[in-house]
C-alpha cells in the first residue's frame, strides 16, 4: 500500500503525485477509494489502523502462475 507508506510521512496529495510523476486527481481518487474500502473518513484514521495492524500496509508477494494450455 504505497499510499499508506507515503502518508506515514504525512505527504500531501501533491507531494505523492510529484513522487509518482502523475497528476493530483488520481492520487485523490485512490486515497478516497482506499478510505472507503476501509470504511474510514480521514487519513489519520487509516494511519491509526495501520499502526494497530501493520500487516495492512505490507505488500503481498507477487506470485506468477504458469498457465498451461
Amino acid at each position: 500500500m504505497a499510499g499508506a507508506a507515503a502518508d506515514r510521512r504525512r505527504f500531501s496529495n501533491k507531494e505523492i503525485a510529484n513522487e509518482l510523476s502523475i497528476s493530483v486527481a488520481p492520487v485523490k481518487h485512490y486515497v478516497h477509494h482506499i478510505l472507503r474500502k476501509l470504511q474510514l473518513c480521514r487519513r489519520a484514521q487509516a494511519m491509526r489502523r495501520v499502526r494497530q495492524a501493520p500487516w495492512l500496509a505490507a505488500s503481498p508477494p507477487l506470485v506468477r502462475q504458469n498457465k498451461q494450455n
